[in-house]
């Protein structure tokens, strides 16, 4: 479906907060009833993911692949460190490089920001997710 170079990364604003939380509540949805305590991303809502943008300072970072959105990840400056977190790809974009293409965004958004540490949280269950 995806080829690597199909694959388009670009800053998404408060305007695209539902397309975001649909994102994020498909792609997590296979974790429902598997992984406990259950993901704060299947409760996610437009309203949360414009309040993260505009107070608490996230950046998204949305994938979009032959014009259609595909996945995302966020990130927000820390003192000393850029957190990275959920990223989410939708299961029909799964296994042509969607993840990695926004993971290697971050890494260009850490280097232009001067940030050297980047962290990021993943759950010990999500075995093929720590591997990577």
């Amino acid at each position: 479906m995806a080829q690597d170079h199909d694959v388009i990364i670009r800053t998404a604003g408060p305007d695209e907060a539902e397309m975001i939380a649909s994102i994020t509540r498909i792609a997590f949805e296979q974790f429902t009833h598997r992984v406990y305590p259950p993901f704060r991303a299947h409760s996610q809502t437009p309203s949360h993911v414009r309040y993260e943008i505009e107070v608490q300072r996230f950046v998204y970072g949305v994938a979009v692949v032959g014009g259609r959105p595909a996945g995302h990840v966020r990130y927000r400056l820390r003192p000393g460190y850029m957190h990275v977190s959920r990223l989410a790809v939708l299961p029909g974009f799964r296994g042509y490089g969607v993840g990695r293409k926004l993971m290697a965004w971050v890494e260009r958004e850490a280097h232009r920001l001067h940030a050297r540490i980047l962290r990021g949280e993943v759950r010990t269950v999500l075995r093929d997710v720590l591997q990577y």
